[in-house]
């Protein structure tokens, strides 16, 4: 595209923004296409405080007052103005001034009056006690990360891409607050968008992403990991414990990272978080990681002498786990309670833009006494949504996530399997009987799980922490001899096996790669095995959790 000379350009922005403003106040009112020409955002500023105190009724009341507010215009040119006073009439000369991209692109969303309230809601603080200060800024930088998104892909010119946009200039990758795991150099913006945008087409994130609002994507996008290490993420749960997708539930993987200083480090990125092992600030920054890489909002929890995670649950509730109660944290600068309740008002998102539009209103009326009663309005809007009652020493990971005492799955016992041609292929769910002695209090069931691998078919898990577990498979055995017995497992932790038995003579022991969570095929051992029906048994020592997909016995 050919540009135009500067002032050529910032004339026809001038023009568009004219015609689409014409309805906003009147002919006569402020001129945001001059302002953005000229560069004097001082004064048209000024010029929208004048008319607003001219709109304002003389009578302030809940409904004089949600009267004004449904005029189109109003609104347009209170979040105009709003959008002048935080992010700063200077700046956002210099932003204009420095391209005449940057002149279109304001010119653009000036024009949408919903795209400036979701920036501007999407910025303002969480809590009452900042947003009853107003003291916060839009940051500078945010504009021109937001501009180069939008310039680089249409679909971020509305709906929920747009969102993700406008969250990315507000919290570029990196501004998280992950202890651990954080990539050595954080994805660009752009990357990040489209790291999300691709997921999200690809049917990768949880289906609540869809419907967040500006202030929750902020909460995922500004991940301190590595892009990779989220694409990562999302393939080690889908392989290793596809049962953590069902209710959003993959917080509950932090039970899984080794509750211990790291011998290793963490070099490796998130995996390393998994691998190594780490006390609380680790699990933390796991918990936080994990949620983000399947897009769901959550932040990090300090609790006297110790760290956990607060997220948002599928329902819009934020949820509490691996700490102490609500009234042990703090988050975000907030007491527990106090996040609850303004986690509340956000999700009544309707009263909560609202109560915001009054602030703005106020802030530019002239007189004292009648910007008291517009901010009494909307104290009382405020106060009529109650936040949730929740039990604020509950824990999350007992009380809402996985059955205390779940029931053994009940499976028929499987007829003898004829041998193929060179190879015995077992599919993992095929056993006769499953087994095993159950440990800290009782959480697990008796015997592995079987999960629906999320590639189709079934898989099992040898859960975590178990006394002993096993499962027993009948085979045909075609002839005696020797064979190579190979299985396909996915791990997460190191320095685990699986053992082979004839259910009482122990036969091989086959080494468990950590394979990051994702299936992988370790060297094949060799059985001496005997012609005939049989049993073959698989079983774990003390491990951190084994996925198994399928066994095969090969004659050699």
């Amino acid at each position: 595209m050919n540009k135009l000379p500067k002032r050529a350009g910032l004339s026809l922005i001038a023009s568009l923004i004219l015609s689409l403003f014409a309805t906003s106040l009147s002919a006569a009112g402020p001129d945001p296409g001059a302002a953005i020409k000229t560069g004097n955002f001082k004064k048209y500023c000024a010029n929208i405080s004048a008319v607003l105190n001219k709109k304002t009724p003389a009578d302030i009341s809940d409904a004089s007052l949600k009267a004004l507010l449904k005029d189109p215009g109003v609104r347009s040119a209170l979040a105009q103005r709003r959008l002048i006073e935080k992010f700063g009439a200077d700046n956002l000369a210099a932003f204009t001034n420095a391209d005449q991209a940057n002149a279109e692109f304001l010119a653009w969303i000036m024009s949408s009056t919903e795209t400036i309230e979701q920036y501007l809601l999407g910025a303002t603080p969480m809590g009452i006690a900042p947003r009853n200060a107003d003291n916060w800024k839009l940051p500078p930088k945010s504009l021109a990360i937001w501009k180069t998104i939008h310039a680089s892909d249409k679909d971020a010119h509305k709906g929920m891409l747009l969102r993700v946009a406008i969250a990315i200039g507000l919290n570029p990758p990196g501004t998280g607050n992950q202890g651990v795991g954080q990539a050595k150099t954080p994805a660009t913006p752009l990357a990040r968008y489209n790291h999300f945008k691709t997921a999200h087409k690809n049917k990768e994130l949880f289906a609540s992403f869809d419907k967040l609002t500006v202030w929750d994507y902020r909460q995922i996008v500004s991940s301190n990991a590595s892009d990779a290490d989220l694409s990562w993420g999302r393939a080690m749960i889908n392989t290793w414990r596809p049962d953590l997708r069902a209710g959003e539930k993959v917080v509950l993987s932090t039970s899984r990272v080794w509750r211990r200083g790291s011998p290793y480090g963490y070099k490796n990125g998130f995996r390393s978080v998994m691998e190594g092992g780490g006390k609380c600030g680790p699990r933390s920054s796991w918990s936080i990681f994990i949620c983000q890489a399947f897009g769901i909002p959550a932040v990090g929890v300090r609790q006297p002498g110790h760290v956990c995670v607060t997220w948002r649950s599928p329902s819009g509730q934020w949820m509490l786990g691996y700490g102490r109660g609500w009234d042990a944290s703090k988050v975000l600068g907030m007491s527990g309670r106090q996040f609850l309740s303004a986690s509340a008002a956000r999700f009544h998102a309707a009263e909560f833009s609202q109560v915001e539009r009054l602030r703005w209103l106020a802030r530019c009326i002239d007189s004292k006494d009648r910007a008291a009663e517009v901010m009494s309005v909307a104290k009382k809007i405020s106060r009529a949504q109650a936040p949730e009652k929740v039990d604020l020493n509950g824990k999350y990971e007992k009380s809402r996530g996985l059955p205390i005492k779940p029931t053994a799955p009940k499976f028929k016992p499987e007829s003898a399997i004829k041998a193929a041609p060179g190879v015995i292929h077992i599919e993992a769910e095929a056993f006769a009987k499953t087994g095993g002695k159950v440990s800290y209090g009782g959480l697990q069931i008796p015997g592995v799980c079987v999960h629906n691998c999320y590639a189709g078919g079934k898989q099992i898990h040898f859960q975590a922490q178990m006394q002993a577990a096993w499962a027993q498979y009948a085979v045909d055995i075609p002839k005696t001899g020797k064979y190579a017995m190979q299985i396909r497992v996915a791990a997460a932790n190191r320095d685990q096996v699986l053992d082979v038995s004839d259910g009482k003579n122990k036969l091989a022991q086959i080494k468990i790669p950590n394979s990051y969570g994702l299936w992988s095929t370790p060297a094949a051992v060799e059985l001496e095995l005997k012609k005939g029906p049989q049993t073959i048994q698989i079983s774990t020592p003390f491990q951190r959790g084994i996925a198994v997909r399928w066994l095969e016995l090969k004659a050699k």
